[in-house]
């Protein structure tokens, strides 16, 4: 179970990347395509997970796993 103080913490990750989410729907991404045509990745994607890696990585101490981009993040951001 989530503590209150992560419990907020990962709200506003969330908000904040749906934010950037739906303020980009309907526009034309850049995209990627990561291992093949049907597994894309598009600009948009990836800034949001950033977004949510940020917000964590500055309340968890942690290393995440990313699935946008494939990497390993720790609470400094530095990739791994």
């Amino acid at each position: 179970m989530l503590h209150t103080e992560n419990k907020k913490t990962m709200i506003t990750a969330l908000r904040t990347a749906g934010k950037l989410l739906s303020d980009n729907f309907g526009r034309t991404p850049k995209i990627t395509v990561k291992e093949s045509d049907s597994s894309i990745v598009t600009e948009t994607d990836i800034q949001s997970e950033s977004i949510i890696l940020e917000i964590q990585g500055i309340a968890e101490p942690y290393c995440i796993m990313s699935g946008q981009t494939d990497r390993r993040v720790n609470i400094s951001g530095v990739h791994l």
